[in-house]
């Protein structure tokens, strides 16, 4: 079969637009040639020698086609335009050096046209505004919080309060005003939500019923709910002589200074430092509940799971059980604050008491959050909904009493669209919740009257973890998906107010996102795609698409938390270790000093099945604490990625002579490279319940100080973190 002549003589050509010309002239010249090409299809079915005679003739024809054409140029076509076109044209035509004109208006391709592929290594999106990478302290400081003078006041006056504090958080008196405490940002804005939810309250209480949302449960009913009484020794305090403390679920030591219960330290200058608990299984999320006055008692919610569920097990035949992982506990403990002489405030040298154990029967309770202003709590559980209940009386003197869930005050769930599951929630005020579910959206719920407000396709999976702006931007929302890019978006405008970090992320570690208001931005888990990837990053509110590095782990990391008086950033990894921080002073550091951290203390497990069945390690394993690190300093990723590749002697492009001004320390415009993820060594494995699993810093004024650590092998350990800063020395 041979093609038509037409076909295998056919040319792509560009055309040279010509505004001073009128097309109309062009046209009986194209047809004229596409009247040809037809004449030729006509003699399709001549013979093979004829055929192949023609296509010569063609051919010496497509060669005189090819010197210069006629329509640009030759008089015929100058006569037929009118006198002004035509003296326009002479001007331009100038003769040129070559023996043959050259014809600006047709270009002949031998084929079809190359289309400049995609480059392989390249970022299509980029960030074009005022910040800059080499920008630092008060130059940064205006252009993040800029261009009204008062905030930039504001921003330089945090500046110079916290400059002077690298490692630790200092107390402030309990007589004395922190001026830059919770709510720096809206002066008076804390006492008008106050006030909102008060009357919010007062009309939700004249509607609802407020009886019978909790039901106490029996020692019978309550079995389900509780865990296995299995102890587990704990070895504690100095290195060189540490003790053996027996621990099981429920019971709690105070601590001291020396990290050894407090009635067993012998020392006459013995500090109260904080308290060490058992929970009896694995804290997958923790909250303290938020008091508006200065209450000597600071409640903690744990949703806790016992240690069964991440043991390995036949799923197909458990999960057909009825009762299958449908039991989902809260614990909620009380920890008692005293007052020193020089009005410091310090944990109390009494143990903490578990008041009470919240039940619900709707799956594992994965997430649980206080409502800001009132006394209400939420729960995402394993059915994929969400429950709002009051949590009933905070200043009870109960101890020990399981109640189920029976009334609550709201059920958020999606009932049209079967296995679209909560995933994340993040409280706004006092009745909007943001929930995110397994379909990558984010839904805006009122909680009373109950209804969805509105629904946005944020992602295209899970999303793993939300965070809000509260409380200067409580409609501002981060979240994390499994796969994708980190996203913001402000819910009162979502249609435009949203955009994303420039690269991609494979994410599928919950509790590393944290937004900090005194810096007006969000602590998160750096956006990569790498399996190596142990580095925090900040993103400011404005400048989102631009991530600054300020924390490289050793070992994988697992959970962090920001605090909410002060901009000091806590960070726990898979060895066991937590890590603090100013994280202020690393956004806003010179560009060649280095920044400090410090290991507050690592811990480690050892399971059961190790030690012989007489041994009191045999139930549980065995856990040990150990203190007194010193300081480290806070290494650059970057810089050490480089050096990882040296000595592993790959091939990689030459590094420039000059570093450019504002790209040293690994801020430069390479600084999204993965250069800070490729070393292997922090792929290390550790046993599993080594790992912190949850860290929430107090909210409270006064306990802003105090810091909540869960670990894999259900301790909990609540330890101030505070440096008595005395008036004197201020």
């Amino acid at each position: 079969m041979r093609t038509r002549r037409s076909n295998r003589a056919k040319r792509y050509t560009l055309d040279h637009y010509d505004f001073l010309e009128s097309g109309d002239e062009e046209q009986p010249q194209k047809q004229k040639s596409r009247k040809t090409a037809d004449d030729n299809d006509d003699n399709f079915e001549a013979a093979a020698e004829e055929r192949s005679a023609g296509e010569d003739e063609d051919d010496e024809e497509d060669e005189d086609e090819n010197e210069p054409m006629n329509d640009s140029g030759s008089d015929a076509d100058a006569a037929e335009r009118p006198s002004r076109q035509r003296s326009k044209r002479t001007k331009q035509a100038k003769p040129t050096k070559q023996g043959k004109p050259v014809d600006v208006g047709i270009l002949e391709v031998n084929g079809y046209l190359d289309i400049e592929l995609v480059p392989p290594e390249g970022q299509h999106k980029g960030y074009v505004g005022p910040y800059d990478r080499g920008m630092r302290n008060k130059a940064l400081a205006r252009t993040w919080f800029g261009p009204n003078p008062d905030r930039i006041s504001m921003a330089i006056e945090l500046l110079e309060r916290w400059a002077g504090w690298t490692l630790l958080p200092p107390k402030v008196p309990q007589d004395e005003d922190e001026p830059t405490d919770k709510g720096f940002w809206i002066p008076g804005g804390l006492d008008r939500e106050a006030r909102l939810a008060e009357k919010w309250h007062v009309q939700m209480s004249a509607a609802l019923p407020s009886d019978n949302v909790w039901l106490e449960l029996s020692l019978e009913e309550s079995q389900a709910f509780r865990f296995p009484q299995l102890s587990m020794p704990m070895l504690t305090g100095p290195s060189e002589a540490q003790l053996e403390l027996p621990m099981e679920p429920g019971r709690c030591y105070a601590m001291s200074q020396s990290n050894i219960p407090y009635d067993q330290d012998e020392d006459e200058d013995k500090v109260q430092s904080g308290w060490v608990l058992d929970v009896g299984g694995i804290v997958l999320n923790m909250d303290w509940a938020p008091r508006r006055d200065k209450n000597p008692k600071q409640l903690l919610a744990l949703a806790i799971i016992p240690h069964s569920d991440q043991e390995m097990y036949n799923y197909e035949e458990e999960s057909v059980k009825p009762g299958f992982q449908k039991q989902g506990i809260v614990q909620v403990w009380e920890f008692q604050g005293v007052a020193t002489d020089d009005a410091f405030i310090r944990p109390s040298s009494e143990p903490a008491i578990l008041r009470k154990t919240l039940c619900v029967d709707c799956g594992r309770i994965r997430r649980v959050r206080w409502s800001p202003s009132r006394n209400h709590i939420a729960f995402l559980c394993g059915d994929g909904s969400v429950y709002i209940a009051d949590a009933g009386d905070l200043d009870g003197q109960e101890e020990g009493v399981y109640y189920q869930l029976h009334r609550p005050l709201a059920i958020l769930s999606l009932a049209d669209e079967y296995a679209i599951k909560a995933t994340a929630m993040a409280w706004i005020n006092c009745n909007r919740i943001a929930v995110g579910y397994s379909d990558g959206s984010i839904a805006l719920w009122s909680i009373y009257p109950q209804c969805l407000l509105s629904r946005h396709p944020v992602h295209h999976n899970d999303i793993i973890d939300m965070a809000s702006g509260y409380p200067t931007m409580p409609t501002v929302i981060v979240s994390l998906p499994v796969g994708g890019t980190a996203r913001i978006l402000d819910l009162q405008a979502p249609s435009y107010e949203v955009t994303e970090a420039q690269r991609p992320l494979v994410h599928t570690q919950p509790g590393l996102l944290g937004y900090s208001d005194h810096l007006q931005g969000f602590m998160s888990i750096y956006p990569s795609a790498s399996a190596l990837n142990t580095v925090i990053g900040f993103l400011h509110h404005a400048h989102f698409p631009v991530c600054r590095r300020i924390f490289t782990g050793d070992s994988f990391l697992t959970c962090l938390s920001v605090g909410r008086l002060h901009p000091f950033l806590l960070v726990g990894t898979m060895d066991g270790s937590i890590w603090c921080f100013n994280a202020q002073t690393e956004v806003f550091s010179n560009r060649h000093e280095m920044t400090d951290k410090i290991r507050i203390f690592r811990h480690e497990h050892r399971p059961g099945y190790l030690f012989p069945p007489d041994s009191p390690a045999a139930a549980r394993g065995v856990s040990r604490v150990t203190h007194g690190y010193g300081v480290d300093r806070n290494r650059n990723s970057k810089l050490e990625g480089k050096q990882a590749a040296k000595r592993g002697k790959k091939l990689r492009a030459k590094e420039p002579a000059e570093v450019p001004e504002g790209e040293r320390e690994g801020e430069g415009e390479d600084d999204d490279e993965d250069a800070g993820d490729t070393d292997p060594s922090r792929a290390r494995l550790h046993e599993a319940l080594t790992r912190i699993t949850a860290i929430e810093w107090n909210p409270n004024v006064d306990y802003g100080c105090w810091a909540a650590v869960a670990m894999g092998s259900g301790l909990v350990r609540v330890i101030d973190l505070g440096l008595e800063k005395y008036p004197e020395s201020t």
